[in-house]
Order: C-alpha cells, then structure tokens, then sequence
C-alpha cells in the first residue's frame, strides 16, 4: 500500500475494519463482535503490506474506542 498516504491510508484502513465488523453479524454481544472484528482486521491487514504506515493506520483503528451506541 506504498501508493496510498496519510488519511488516504486510514480511510481504507478504516473501510476494512468495517468489513471484518459486518462480517461477524451473528455475534449479539457487542465486546466480543468489536473485539474480534479488531483481530481479525489487524491479522488480514498487516498481511496485505506491513510497512510502518499501514501499522501505523492499524494502530489507530485499534486504539479507537468504540460505542455501542453510536
């Protein structure tokens, strides 16, 4: 993703996470559901590029706190 800069990076960053957090539907709990939506965007994104940017946009996406009401 060397192509991709700053808030480019993170927007797609931020379009994956949602993904993997759609995906697990099926979980009612929302802890586990955001928890689990977390690792598995970190593992599936840091195995597309690992370069420090794109960790960098993990680390943001994964320091997020996240409410169930919004």
């Amino acid at each position: 993703m060397i192509t991709l800069t700053g808030i480019d990076l993170d927007q797609y960053a931020f379009l994956k996470f949602c993904e993997e957090y759609n995906k697990l539907e099926f979980i009612p709990n929302f802890e586990v559901k955001i928890d689990t939506a977390k690792k598995n965007f970190k593992t599936n994104f840091l195995m597309e590029c690992d370069c420090e940017n794109c960790k960098n946009s993990v680390n943001l996406i994964l320091n997020t706190k996240w409410n169930e009401s919004e």
